[in-house]
This record gives C-alpha cells, structure tokens and sequence, in this order.
C-alpha cells in the first residue's frame, strides 16, 4: 500500500505513524547499510588481525547495554502507533544487555536479555493492551562479512537466531474516549489482585493471578560498528515470536494462532575486553 505525503502527514497530524512503516523501514534501512558495508569492505583489505586465537579467548568477548522500543505484532495490535492519546503513548522505553563470544570469523554466540514494556491501542483507541516483560535468548550471530566480533574491520552485518523463555505480566482493556484513560478491564495476567489499584473492573472479568512464562524464538538483523579499539555500537532488530497467546493480556481469545509476537529495534554500546583489541585500527599486524 502506497501512501501519499497529504494522507502521511494527516497520519502525523493525528499523532499515530503506521507501524508496518516503522518496520518495514528497520528492516529495509538494516538490509542497505548491511549492503553499503559489505560493499565498503570487500573493496578494502582488513585492518585488524582477522585470526580468532582461541574459542573463548578473553579478547573475543564483547558485553553490551542498551536502550530500544518493543512493539505488539498479533491479531490485538494496532495498525498505527499512537504517540499521544490521553497518557497513553505506545512508544515505550526497553532496555536490554548482551554477552557474546566470536568463535570464527563468520560466528559469535551469546546470550541477551530485555526488560520492556509494550503497549497498544486498537479499534479506533476503544480497546487496549499492554504488556511489562522479561526475557532472556541463547543467541547465534552470522556475520556476512566474516567480521564475527569486529576483528578485521570497523563494520560488520549479522543475521541472527535465537531461543530462549519469557516471564510476563499483561491487561486487556477499555479506554474511556472523554478521559482518554482507562475505562473498564476485562483480564489480567500477573496483577495478582483483581482490583489492579483503584482502576474499575468490567462485568465477566477474568483473572490469572500469576505472571505467565514461555517459550521465545528471534529472527533478527544486527548491524555493528566499532568506534574504538574496545568500543563498538550495534543496531539490533529482531521479530520475537512466543508460544503464548496471552501477551496481550486478552484471555478471551483462545486461539494460538497467530501466535503473540513482538518486534524490537534498539541501539546498544559494547565494550571488548583483552589484548586482542587494543591494536590501532589503521595498523594490521
């Protein structure tokens, strides 16, 4: 679907940007500068020692932070994202920390984790959902540059592939178009008491009392740049599908499929340990 620049500022104007826009611009802006750089590099010899010594020499290691959005892709998402209606605002704050060992040129492994909250308005911003969760994914990165870890060159552009667990807590509900806050709420997942505060419960609500966990896979593109010889940045972004259908905190829905998805996009600083990067960059071995 084509838009006009009349119906994108109109969309602008009402405080929403359409979220496959934000998506598919992450991935397409990940996919040309993964080309530009593998472009770049493959014009130019390496500059740094490109051997890796050992499997999990000191060197290899990288540990990162860093800050991103997470966004509801399900059958309960909303098609725009909404920026400001009342206090709701669906761009919220995650954070997120990695740990990765390079183990050749071409592969690093590793762990990551994320603390982030999602939220989303649907239906005209007559319904919603929001989500606060924890994860954490045993991670493999495919460099396509053979630049695993940053050993031979300041870029590098890595597909990645992940599993690992999710611990939630979620609320469905009804938002009031006067107040533009929350009406009525139909279920929760993990607010342990109904009442949820001082907030009103709907008639036939329905409650889990206890945060849920399962099972989380990524697919993801990852571009990486080093800054210095022991700090580099990383551009992650990754689809995150569950095996749950409460994510959205709607447990009136029975149905697994589509299965709660999320997308996640954030920018993380990661600093390398060891003798192995401390050679100049412009000085190959």
């Amino acid at each position: 679907m084509n838009l006009t620049l009349e119906q994108i500022l109109s969309l602008s104007s009402k405080n929403k940007i359409p979220l496959f826009l934000l998506i598919r611009n992450s991935f397409f802006s990940s996919l040309l500068i993964m080309l530009f750089f593998l472009n770049s590099l493959m014009a130019s010899p390496p500059v740094l020692n490109s051997k890796i010594k050992l499997p999990f020499a000191i060197e290899n290691w990288r540990f990162g932070i860093g800050y991103g959005n997470a966004f509801y892709i399900t059958n309960q998402m909303d098609y725009i994202i909404t920026t400001n209606y009342g206090s709701f605002k669906e761009v919220r704050p995650s954070f997120f920390y990695g740990v990765y060992a390079a183990i050749s040129q071409r592969l690093e492994i590793g762990i990551s984790g994320k603390h982030g909250s999602m939220l989303t308005l649907k239906s005209q911003n007559s319904q919603g959902s929001q989500c606060n969760f924890d994860d954490l994914q045993f991670n493999v990165q495919y460099s396509l540059n053979r630049n695993a870890g940053l050993k031979k060159g300041r870029t590098t552009a890595n597909v990645q592939l992940g599993i690992g667990a999710i611990y939630f807590k979620s609320m469905y509900f009804t938002v009031d178009p006067i107040t533009k806050g929350i009406r009525d709420i139909f279920s929760t997942v993990g607010y342990k008491n109904a009442a949820v505060g001082d907030r009103p419960i709907s008639f036939g609500f329905i409650d889990i009392p206890d945060k849920k966990a399962a099972i989380v896979g990524n697919i993801g593109i990852n571009l990486g740049f080093r800054v210095t010889q022991n700090v580099s940045l990383y551009w992650e972004n990754s689809l995150n599908v569950t095996s749950s259908n409460k994510l959205s905190g709607n447990l009136f829905k029975s149905s697994f499929i589509p299965p709660d998805s999320y997308f996640f996009s954030g920018l993380g600083v990661y600093v390398n340990i060891g003798s192995g990067s401390s050679r100049p960059l412009n000085c190959p071995r």
